[in-house]
C-alpha cells in the first residue's frame, strides 16, 4: 500500500498501478506470470516515454478518490469483470488524467493453472475487449498493457486458421499457413528470450501456450465484435 500510494504524493497524478507476483509451481501459472512480467517492461518504458499510462487493473491499482468520483466510477455495462477497469483508465486518461506505473507496489496473485481454464480466460477477455475498443478505438492502437508481439500473433493466428482451411480447396495455401506460423514463431522470439532468462522450464509450453493465447482472444474478439454493437 505504501508503495502504490507514493506517485500519488504528486498532486497531478489521478491513479497508479502496481504489478503481479506469484509462487505458484504449475507451468501455465508460470507462463501466466512472465506473461506479466513482458507487460510491465511495456508499462514502464510507456511511464517512462509519455509520463503516464492508461491501463490500470483494478487488481492493483489506485485512484485519488475525488477523480474517481468525478469520472463516474467504473462502467456497470460490463457484465463481466473483464475490462470495466481498463474501460475507467482509459476514458480517464483521455479526459487528460495521469497516471503512474508503480513496479515495487507489488501482490501475490493465484494464476489459472489449466490449458482449458487459461483459454476461457482468454476468450472472455477478448470478447470484452472489443467493446473497450468501440468505445475508444485508440485504445487498440495504443493502449500500454497490451504488447504489439500479441496484437500481432492474433492476427498471425487467425490466418493461420483461415488459410488451413482454405488448404483444403487451394494447394497452395498450405504454404501461406506455413509462413504465417513461422511469422508467429519469430514473433515470440521476445518473450521466448525473456522465459529463457527467467523461467527456462517455461520454454517447453510457451509457444503452445503463446498459439493458445493467439487464438483464444482473436476467437473472443471477434465474437464481441459481432455483439458489440448490441446492448452490454
Amino acid at each position: 500500500l505504501e508503495r502504490i500510494l507514493e506517485p500519488l504524493a504528486d498532486p497531478a497524478v489521478s491513479g497508479a498501478r502496481g504489478v503481479y507476483r506469484s509462487r505458484q509451481k504449475k507451468l501455465v501459472a508460470r507462463f501466466v506470470q512472465l506473461e506479466y512480467e513482458e507487460r510491465y517492461r511495456r508499462i514502464a518504458h510507456f511511464d517512462e516515454k509519455y509520463g503516464s499510462i492508461n491501463a490500470l487493473d483494478t487488481s492493483y491499482a489506485a485512484y485519488r478518490r475525488e477523480s474517481f468520483l468525478e469520472a463516474g466510477g467504473f462502467d456497470t455495462r460490463f457484465a463481466s469483470a473483464a475490462g470495466e477497469d481498463h474501460e475507467l483508465s482509459f476514458r480517464m486518461a483521455e479526459a487528460g488524467h495521469v497516471f503512474r506505473f508503480a513496479p515495487l507496489a507489488a501482490v501475490y496473485h493465484w494464476h489459472v493453472e489449466s490449458v482449458r481454464a487459461y483459454a476461457f480466460r482468454k476468450a472472455r477477455m477478448g470478447y470484452w475487449k472489443a467493446f473497450l475498443t468501440r468505445q475508444h478505438p485508440s485504445y487498440a492502437l495504443n493502449d500500454s498493457h497490451m504488447t504489439q508481439s500479441l496484437k500481432l500473433q492474433i492476427v498471425f493466428a487467425g490466418l493461420f486458421w483461415i488459410s488451413l482451411v482454405a488448404w483444403l480447396i487451394w494447394p497452395w495455401a498450405g504454404w501461406l499457413a506455413l509462413g504465417l506460423g513461422l511469422l508467429f514463431v519469430l514473433s515470440a522470439l521476445p518473450f521466448l528470450r525473456l522465459a529463457a532468462r527467467r523461467d527456462p522450464a517455461v520454454l517447453w509450453v510457451a509457444l503452445p501456450l503463446l498459439f493458445v493465447r493467439a487464438t483464444a482472444s482473436g476467437a473472443g474478439f471477434s465474437w464481441g465484435l459481432l455483439h458489440s454493437g448490441k446492448a452490454h
